[in-house]
């Protein structure tokens, strides 16, 4: 069925069959496309121009049996409106004429040279002055359609062919019109629904996304935010992938796949992300693709937190690889039996026991493999089992080995049930009973030379019955706890165990007679003064031929030096670090591979790196150093016994660049056989007094009047002038400046005045040098400049001239007084001469240039080598 919407048509040759439209053209549609109007007037005045002089869009009414005209445009302003009125007075009915006939079937017309006068005589005669001065001989006329459904036309008309190029032009705007159509006519839809969407996305308990088909989130929800852990303004934009763990290989490759080929319609994953502060998160991601709700085509992206699952499933599979480990190494037999008795498993202490390959023992049945006297209480112990009255039972049984003789085993069996409490299967542990009574045997054969050795054993020995009490007690007793042996026997342990750890006692009591594992611990024992005493307890079964546990080898050693010492230990330890943190000064622990083992906070404020930062880097890396330099030889010094103590003046490179001058101190800590261990640092912040002292040094070499170099930092420069020429080559220059008459200056106008021309003329005298180039004050109104780079003595004659050139005597310091000339007496040198003699020269030099009248240069060239004087 095709659909009928309002449109629009252009007048042709069966416009006389046309009739006017009962309402305004292209009302119903301008109400209906509010969107669209703007789009046509577009297009209708860019194909007026573009390709002719007429250009008409039209719409299928309501009815849909006729075209009406919504926009239109002339190439001429001024028959633009004349054309209006003709076209919107004649509409065309659907299927009749060529703009029906494009109408009805959807298929273009290009009419080229139609008849002279044919679209004329179809104008009424009133308008005939128009069509004789906008001639239509073409007209191009296409269909707008959308899912194959024809909505209108857009023609253009002209006195001049259109080309197939022209046509696909014309073909072009009426498909980009078509899309406006189909956005506006679901825009009521999608409107509708948006709201309930909006909602449904922002409250779902789910994390939801969506995003392009380029993998680009486009749109986040908050619970989304909170699995990820970022804000809205971090997601939209960026790809998901982007903030998978760096370990995860699943979530880039599969998104990756999704948007190659999104007709895949879904797809579900576990995958592993990054949240800012760098933890992961478990995630199971569901793909699937979005083809409309408002956000365009596209992929629809839902995560769920899978980090508790995917925990639970790490460490089941953990505690299974746990659990198969200790099976399969037990130095006893272990067997996993299902509730039919058969066997699921069996470990290899079992197969070795019964004499059995383990692939044969696992096809049979524990009722195959024991003594039919003893299959009763088996089966009774499995029954009460799986009916819950017991949730473990023992039993002693004798096996049938392969080689059909029996072995005795004590068995342990219990019973393990799924996640909904039903019986799943039998874990059975089992004991050789006959090595253990072989072990029984060898041990009461040896009890009286242990009884001999326990007499004359420093540590305490007791020997404790079932219930608790002390049956024999070695004499040893007296001197650790100052009981006699018979104060000690009968007494329970408990009594004699200091008050505090009573029930530490109570639990290797029933480690040792309810379960016969041994135990190793350290208690307070009481002594005969209600003091104590620390022991490092040792306790251990005992057995009777039959295997039965009897009593317990109560063994005591006196730890209670050890444990004072490992208290003072932590104690000083305690009070280090509390001295450490709360220390004015920089502080550090280092390793002997130089990285940092513990620091204080002022220490990080001073590198301006957090603890973690430095805990995590070397101490090298905090210090400026030298490209090929060893980053702590003080270190070395110390490791080789040179110093215990080292003090030097360091730079610190903070995290924010900055230079940082520190005192650093740092000693070697040695254990009690001399051997390193770490060492210590100290670090003084001196960057404040480092500046003041340079601000003192540079004050020293400064004239306090005109802040140029003082006398001797003037004759220091010309030293290293001489210096560097023997290794570069060059000329030495030394300029000696006198400003002429300025001591008449003095006399007339004072001092004052006097001060303010040297001011002026150390201002001129600076600016007129080269920036390499040092100026010194001498003393009065004598100045030195020493010149650096200076090839030839021509390069320092013009340098000399232009100075007396600047100071020429036309600078005004007030309204009476002017900047006298200066008079330049200039010495260049190319031997090994001393500074004194090339101040010598020029000075000699400048007397010349002031007998010849002043405001001049006068040169003197050492050239001549002389013995050097240090």
């Amino acid at each position: 069925m095709r659909r009928r919407l309002s449109g629009w048509a252009v007048l042709d040759e069966t416009n006389e069959q046309s009739v006017t439209p009962a309402i305004v053209p292209g009302a119903d549609a301008a109400a209906r496309f509010p969107g669209f109007q703007q789009v046509a007037d577009s297009v209708v005045k860019f194909l007026s121009v573009e390709l002719g002089d007429t250009c008409v869009v039209s719409l299928i009414d309501e009815s849909g049996s006729i075209l009406e005209p919504i926009a239109f445009a002339h190439r001429d302003p001024d028959a633009s409106d004349v054309f209006r009125e003709i076209i919107a007075r004649r509409s065309v009915r659907v299927g009749e004429g060529n703009a029906g006939e494009v109408a009805e079937t959807g298929r273009v017309i290009n009419l080229r040279d139609l008849p002279g006068g044919s679209v004329r005589a179809r104008i009424a005669p009133e308008h005939h002055v128009y069509a004789d001065a906008y001639p239509i001989n073409s007209i191009v006329i296409v269909p707008i359609m959308i899912d194959g459904g024809v909505l209108g036309t857009l023609a253009v008309a002209r006195d001049q062919p259109y080309s197939d190029a022209d046509q696909a032009v014309v073909e072009r705007e009426a498909a980009r019109m078509a899309v406006v159509i189909e956005r506006d006519e679901i825009a009521e839809q999608l409107l509708a629904s948006q709201a309930e969407l909006e909602s449904m996305f922002e409250r779902s308990a789910l994390g939801l996304a969506a995003a392009d088909f380029d993998g680009i989130l486009t749109r986040v929800n908050p619970n989304f935010c909170a699995i990820v852990g970022r804000t809205p303004e971090e997601l939209i934009g960026a790809r998901l992938r982007c903030f998978a763990a760096p370990e995860d290989e699943t979530l880039s490759r599969r998104m990756a796949a999704f948007v190659e080929n999104p007709a895949t319609a879904r797809d579900t994953f576990d995958a592993r992300l990054r949240r800012p502060d760098e933890t992961p998160v478990w995630v199971t991601v569901h793909l699937s693709t979005r083809t409309g709700a408002g956000l365009g085509p596209g992929i629809w992206i839902q995560i769920e937190d899978a980090t508790a699952r995917q925990l639970a499933v790490d460490e089941l599979i953990a505690a299974d690889q746990r659990f198969s480990l200790a099976m399969h190494g037990a130095p006893i037999g272990m067997a996993l039996v299902s509730l039919e008795g058969t066997f699921i498993d069996v470990n290899a202490s079992f197969c070795r026991m019964l004499g059995y390959p383990h692939a044969v023992l696992v096809t049979k049945s524990f009722q195959e493999i024991t003594d039919p006297a003893h299959l009763g209480q088996d089966l009774e112990g499995m029954r009460r089992l799986i009916a819950g009255e017991i949730d473990d039972y023992q039993t002693e049984k004798r096996y049938i080995r392969a080689d059909g003789n029996f072995t005795w085993g004590e068995l342990h069996v219990s019973l393990v049930r799924d996640g909904k409490g039903s019986p799943h299967y039998f874990v059975g542990q089992i004991i050789d009973v006959n090595a253990t009574k072989s072990a029984v045997a060898e041990l009461s054969k040896t009890r009286e030379q242990f009884r001999l050795l326990a007499e004359s054993a420093s540590d305490v020995v007791l020997q404790v019955c079932v219930e608790g009490t002390v049956a024999w007690a070695s004499p040893s007793v007296t001197s650790a706890l100052g009981f006699d042996q018979s104060e000690v026997l009968g007494k329970h342990v408990i009594d004699l165990t200091f008050f505090e750890d009573q029930r530490q006692v109570r639990d290797v009591l029933s480690q040792v007679f309810r379960h016969g594992r041994a135990q190793d611990r350290q208690v307070r024992m009481r002594t005969t003064g209600d003091d104590f005493r620390w022991m490092a307890v040792q306790a251990r079964p005992l057995y009777s031929d039959e295997g039965e546990i009897t009593g317990a080898a109560w063994g005591m050693r006196d730890v209670t030096d050890e444990v004072a010492a490992r208290e003072a230990v932590e104690q000083s330890e305690q009070m280090f670090r509390l001295a450490m943190d709360g220390a004015p000064l920089g502080m550090a622990v280092i390793g002997l591979h130089l990285k940092f083992l513990r620091v204080n906070s002022r220490l990080c404020e001073l590198v301006g790196r957090d603890q973690d930062w430095l805990l995590e880097h070397s101490a090298a890396e905090i210090f400026e150093v030298n490209d090929g330099a060893e980053p702590l030889p003080e270190c070395d010094e110390l490791l080789m016994g040179h110093s215990s103590h080292v003090e030097r003046t360091r730079c610190i490179i903070s995290g924010s660049g900055e230079s940082v001058w520190v005192r650093h101190s740092i000693s070697l800590l040695r254990d009690e056989h001399g051997m390193p261990l770490y060492f210590v640092a100290q670090f003084h912040d001196i960057t404040e007094e480092l500046v003041a002292t340079h601000e003192l040094s540079e004050k020293a070499r400064r004239d306090p009047l005109t802040g140029l170099y003082n006398r001797e930092s003037g004759i220091r420069a010309i030293r290293s002038a001489l210096e560097d020429r023997a290794h570069d080559g060059e000329l030495v220059g030394v300029m000696f400046c006198d400003l002429d008459g300025f001591k008449a200056i003095n006399d007339s106008f004072g001092h004052q005045v006097g001060d303010d021309v040297l001011c002026a003329a150390t201002s001129l005298l600076s600016s007129s040098v080269r920036a390499g180039d040092m100026v010194a004050r001498l003393g009065g109104d004598e100045f030195v400049v020493v010149l650096g780079g200076v090839r030839g003595a021509e390069g320092g004659r013009h340098v000399a001239e232009k100075v007396v050139n600047v100071l020429d005597g036309g600078y005004w310091v007030n309204d009476l007084v002017r900047v006298p000339t200066v008079s330049v007496g200039l010495c260049m040198a190319e031997g090994p001469w001393r500074a004194e003699d090339l101040l010598s020269a020029a000075d000699e030099a400048l007397y010349e240039a002031k007998r010849a009248g002043g405001g001049q240069v006068s040169v003197r060239e050492l050239s001549a080598p002389v013995e050097e004087i240090s």
